[in-house]
């Protein structure tokens, strides 16, 4: 993919070869008209219908982006600054985006409701440096989780109830709440970050106004962070720290279900290092980064399946196309887990994000040419690709194009319906 035209202008959907048997898709977002070829994906809605990013539209110039349907929409960035916004979390229905924009006072947090535009949340606290992004949303966009810039060199994690920014500041423990990168549907459970008295960064969540700093890996040097949390909040993902010499400690991703630790382990081939990014509304389902023997490739975590390459995943379920693009990184999924996004790269150098979906739903088999009704020319539809022997008909996805295809096509036909 070396063409404007071929990587940008347009996205790239890659399908499985059979669309009866298609179990997944997937697609390239591609980018924003002007600037250098260039667009990174954040987050996925809960719903999977919206994913949401940034994309280069000048020099050192982006904008925030929402994918829709198949189409990369302009949300833009707010007025007045150098033009450098971006689009991070979002909530379970797509209608609510939350991010950072650039106006004529600096970075500030911002927010899309049901809008192609950005409204400016503010960028400061009394007393604060200016400075503030949102980093996720809860289910229903009432609740934004995020950082502040508080002093130089000096963040804190913070949050906007119904717009109204408050920060989490230091707790009594003396340790300070640096960063906030997820948060519970409800917005009551808040995953991030936190530097303890003692100097260690370590991943935190803070419950209601209970503050907890979660435990290490057994073998790691202290050191981590929470990038995500459950529905409920008793599932938080990231990564922690292990030691491979006695002078060498790798981040590897980490699971902490009720606060006890749990590492999910790498890809093989490649060093030990893995960081998760984002999980199901049930914990169950992960997904992140890590590198094996080829480069650094996004995975997908389950607790039947363990760690795996997304790529392999994909391609199992009939996804072609692959091998001219590396999936380098998943940084959101789906509330079912279906739905992933993330950032990866093309055989020519183009970063540009990506959206996959693990679980299609075949189409109708009654309604074999798909224009919404059950009649005579789904019949004749169906015997000339089953005559042509065209993948299409194999309706009862055994492999086959036989009379069994015949025999499961009619009886669904003649229902009038698809189960």
């Amino acid at each position: 993919m070396s063409s404007r035209a071929l990587s940008a202008v347009s996205p790239i959907l890659i399908l499985t070869a059979s669309a009866a048997a298609q179990t997944a898709s997937f697609a390239i977002l591609g980018d924003l008209p002007g600037g250098n070829i260039h667009s990174e994906a954040f987050a996925v809605s809960g719903d999977g219908t919206t994913v949401v990013g940034y994309s280069l539209v000048g020099t050192n110039q982006g904008h925030a982006f929402k994918y829709v349907g198949n189409a990369l929409i302009d949300i833009g960035d707010l007025a007045g600054g150098t033009v450098a916004g971006v689009a991070l979390g979002v909530n379970r229905d797509g209608t609510v985006i939350g991010g950072q924009g650039n106006s004529a006072n600096g970075n500030e947090a911002c927010r899309w409701v049901n809008s192609n535009s950005p409204s400016s949340l503010g960028g400061t606290v009394p007393g604060g440096f200016f400075g503030a992004a949102v980093n996720a949303v809860n289910a229903n966009g009432s609740v934004m989780v995020g950082t502040h810039e508080f002093a130089l060199f000096d963040s804190r994690a913070c949050k906007w109830v119904n717009g109204t920014l408050t920060s989490l500041g230091a707790q009594a423990n003396g340790t300070i709440f640096s960063a906030a990168y997820g948060v519970s549907a409800d917005g009551t459970k808040i995953a991030g970050a936190c530097d303890t008295s003692n100097g260690g960064h370590f991943a935190c969540v803070l419950r209601g106004s209970t503050f907890t700093v979660l435990p290490d890996l057994a073998t790691g040097a202290n050191t981590g962070e929470a990038n995500d949390v459950s529905d409920d909040g008793t599932v938080v993902v990231g990564w922690g720290n292990i030691e491979i010499t006695p002078t060498l400690s790798l981040s590897h991703a980490c699971r902490w279900v009720n606060s006890v630790p749990q590492d999910l382990g790498d890809l093989p081939g490649g060093r030990s290092f893995s960081v998760a990014t984002a999980c199901s509304a049930d914990g169950g389902t992960v997904v992140g980064y890590s590198d094996s023997a080829a480069a650094r490739e996004a995975f997908i975590w389950t607790q039947g399946g363990g760690m795996r390459a997304l790529r392999e995943v994909l391609t199992e379920r009939g996804v072609t196309g692959l091998n001219v693009f590396i999936l380098r990184e998943a940084r959101g999924i789906s509330d079912d887990g279906t739905v992933i996004c993330g950032i990866g790269t093309s055989l020519d150098g183009y970063t540009l994000g990506w959206v996959a979906n693990l679980n299609v739903v075949p189409p109708c088999p009654a309604d074999f040419n798909q224009d919404g009704g059950v009649d005579g020319s789904d019949v004749a539809a169906f015997f000339q690709a089953w005559e042509g022997g065209d993948a299409s008909s194999d309706v009862n996805q055994d492999g086959g194009i036989d009379g069994g295809d015949v025999e499961y096509f009619f009886v669904r036909w003649s229902a009038g319906g698809c189960n």
